[in-house]
């Protein structure tokens, strides 16, 4: 998913949820739900393949991703 699809999706969200902006956000460790942590970062740039992220970009890489948590 791009950011931009994300972000929109986000925007549709609150728009039909505003009390939404003041609830703690988490996420999933995995698909089925087997666990849940809070969000404690801000997103970072980076570069993501195989997947791996990395915010040290080498020679040979290009920044590709966003990482949000």
């Amino acid at each position: 998913m791009l950011l931009k699809d994300y972000i929109n999706q986000l925007n549709e969200f609150v728009k039909e949820n505003p009390e939404a902006l003041e609830l703690e956000a988490v996420y999933a460790r995995d698909p089925e739900g087997n666990g849940f942590y809070s969000i404690h970062y801000g997103p970072t740039l980076g570069h993501y393949s195989n997947r791996e992220f990395s915010q040290e970009i080498e020679e040979d890489e290009s920044i590709n991703a966003c990482c949000i948590n």
